[in-house]
């Protein structure tokens, strides 16, 4: 497999570390091909970041992954969750298993399933030009939605939820925290698993603080 590179064969992009110029001479195509490159080298470097780091942990100081996890923030700048995420991802889905052709939001999504459900999802996923939420539609139904079969319903989209709607929703989540931790869902999860977890959570925390904020300042 070939390195991932922009190319840019007209000169009408220039790009360097600090970002990209763009003539007033570029054109629509040269522009969406640009943006393809840019997207398959993004997704490209979220696994390249992810291999690297598993590699070092494997090889030096097994037992010492926050060390490595430091050393890696340094090198690339990235937060030590963002580090995990594509550790984990890239440990979960094997390389023989990635697709060239979706995005790693689709691979983050089909990496809880068996490695051949992984490459089978992933080839429907790029042949049906699945965005990511159709494709978790689509593996919880057990089978490849359609656009028709996965859009919403109008009449459910077009009423906006109110307060009282959404505190429906957080008892949702908590009746749903609390049924998987007394099943022992959460107890052999490592860190970036539960890492996952928390993220989906990220939402309802950060309106919790802000009211919280709120609240000091009175």
């Amino acid at each position: 497999m070939n390195a991932i590179e922009i190319q840019n064969l007209t000169s009408n992009i220039s790009v360097s570390e600090l970002g990209a110029r763009f003539s007033e001479s570029v054109s629509i195509d040269e522009w969406e091909k640009f943006g393809e490159q840019i997207g398959r080298l993004v997704n490209s470097s979220q696994f390249i970041i992810g291999d690297w780091l598993n590699f070092g942990r494997e090889k030096w100081d097994r037992d010492e992954f926050k060390k490595r996890v430091e050393i890696a923030e340094v090198k690339t700048g990235l937060d030590p969750d963002t580090l995990r995420v594509y550790s984990c991802l890239a440990r979960r889905v094997p390389f023989e298993n990635r697709n060239p052709n979706c995005s790693f939001q689709h691979h983050r999504i089909v990496a809880k399933l068996e490695p051949q459900e992984q490459s089978k999802w992933l080839d429907i996923a790029e042949k049906k030009a699945m965005t990511g939420k159709r494709l978790r539609a689509s593996i919880v139904a057990g089978k490849p939605l359609s656009v028709e079969e996965f859009a919403p319903k109008k009449s459910c989209s077009e009423q906006p939820h109110n307060y009282e709607d959404c505190l429906g929703f957080v008892h949702d989540i908590q009746r749903w925290f609390n049924r998987n931790k007394a099943r022992g869902y959460f107890d052999d999860m490592d860190i970036e698993q539960l890492a996952f977890e928390r993220d989906k959570l990220k939402p309802v925390a950060e309106i919790y603080n802000e009211i919280n904020g709120m609240i000091r300042e009175k």
